[in-house]
Order: C-alpha cells, then sequence, then structure tokens
C-alpha cells in the first residue's frame, strides 16, 4: 500500500460460524474502515490523521492486525494459521472453529456425551456450525470403528461435512496404519465436496503413545481430498506426497 492509496482492500474471515468482512480505504490524510458480517453493509468509520503518510501507516498497522487474527484478503491466498496446541490428553473439541460432535449411529437421537465430553449424535446434523468426529472406545473392535465410518459416509448429508476429526480406529494397541480408512475415503472423495479439514489421529494418551501410532501413506487420500482441504496428523510415522496439502501435528 503506497502513501496515495485510494482504492479499497478487502478482507474477509469465513470459518466456523464467523462470516465477517473488513474494509480500509485511505484518501489524503484520513482512512476509513468498515466492518460486518458478510452481506451486511457492515458500520464505517473515518479516522482523520495528521498527513497522508501518517494515515497510510497505520491502514498498514491495521491491516498486519487483521492477517494475524486470520483474515484473508478478498481475491488473494487463504491466510493460513497452524491449528492450536491441543494436550495429549484431550481429545479435539473445536477443529477449523466449528465444534466437534462425535458421530454414532447407535447414538440417543438427544445427544448424550461420548468419552471425550462431546455431543454424541446418530446422524450428520446443523452442518453449518459443527464437524464430525468417528472412533471408538476401550470396549470397541475395530469392525465397530469401520461400520461407524461406513454410516458416516453413507449420512445423506455427507456432501455438506466441512471438516472430519478420525479418532481411535483399531481394537488394540495399533501397529498397523489406518489403510482401510483411507481408502474408504478415497472412494468417497466425489461425496465430500465440502470438506476443508481432515484431523487423522485423534488419539488420547490414555489410547495409545504416540510412538506406537502408524499412519503409512497419507499422501493418496490426501491428494483425492478437494484441494481446498487441509490435514493435520498425530503419528509416529506418516508418510506424504509433495502436493497433499498442509500437515500439522497433535504433540
Amino acid at each position: 500500500m503506497g502513501e496515495n492509496m485510494s482504492s479499497t482492500r478487502r478482507f474477509e474471515m469465513v470459518e466456523g460460524s464467523s462470516s465477517k468482512f473488513w474494509e480500509v480505504s485511505v484518501d489524503g490524510a484520513s482512512f476509513t474502515v468498515a466492518y460486518g458480517r458478510i452481506g451486511t453493509p457492515g458500520t464505517r468509520k473515518s479516522t482523520a490523521c495528521a498527513s497522508p503518510e501518517v494515515a497510510a501507516a497505520e491502514a498498514e498497522k491495521l491491516i498486519r492486525e487483521k492477517l494475524k487474527k486470520g483474515y484473508s484478503e478478498a481475491g488473494g491466498p487463504k491466510n493460513w494459521r497452524p491449528p492450536a496446541h491441543i494436550s495429549p490428553g484431550d481429545h479435539v473439541r473445536r477443529f477449523m472453529n466449528y465444534a466437534v460432535s462425535a458421530f454414532n449411529p447407535d447414538a440417543d437421537g438427544e445427544g448424550g456425551d461420548d468419552e471425550g465430553g462431546r455431543r454424541e449424535l446418530p446422524a450428520l446434523r446443523e452442518l453449518d456450525r459443527r464437524v464430525f468426529s468417528v472412533g471408538i472406545d476401550y470396549d470397541s473392535s475395530e469392525e465397530d470403528y469401520l461400520s461407524r465410518l461406513d454410516a458416516l459416509l453413507a449420512d445423506p448429508r455427507i456432501g455438506e461435512l466441512r471438516g472430519l476429526v478420525i479418532g481411535v480406529w483399531y481394537g488394540e494397541v495399533c501397529e498397523d496404519p489406518p489403510s482401510a480408512t483411507m481408502e474408504r475415503l478415497i472412494a468417497a472423495a466425489p461425496r465430500l465436496k465440502a470438506l476443508g479439514g481432515l484431523f487423522l489421529g485423534d488419539v488420547v494418551q490414555e489410547e495409545s503413545e504416540i510412538s506406537w501410532l502408524h499412519q503409512g501413506d497419507c499422501g493418496p487420500m490426501l491428494n483425492a481430498l478437494p484441494s481446498s482441504a487441509s490435514s493435520w496428523s498425530a503419528a509416529a510415522t506418516a508418510s506424504l506426497s509433495p502436493s497433499c496439502g498442509i500437515l500439522g501435528s497433535r504433540a
């Protein structure tokens, strides 16, 4: 942004329940910001400065602050931020700024809580404000996990799911990668139209040491998913191809 900037620069944050815009323009020795929910006129505020140089500098400062908060400039690349740190003893409760609910087709329709304290639901719903996790507890088998995953992928609203968290996929101490999970996600990729994030390995310390988790080659799965999808992984071993997206870490 130069000293004589007069065009408006617009920044947006569309994440979870947030759908906000922020704009700034400099006109001589003053600048004007507008902000609010996307789709509304928002609120406007003008500020007079000592000189055009000061006005431009103040606008630049505000832009940097918005970028740090996760806003992205309209028409530009997405301003990616790494996921927040999650304790090894806690299951993921929020992902991509959405509440995480546990998917269990046998759950009470009203939704109780799973082992991690997350709401447990028998079907995909309220997808404008929640994403879903699929996994098993220590009383269940790998077959139970695959049955849950198959039910989730067969849900009529799977095309609206924006984020998916994969929990425990094994019955005993994990020695093998989640090959069956990856095969199923590859097959379902054309239907996962809205998927924007995948967390593979939401496994707490009591369920497995991270050094025991082996995820194998995630590249083919991530390459098959929508190009907008980012991936976070918790594992001792995970190999990825160069174009598979973003890899973060739980521990």
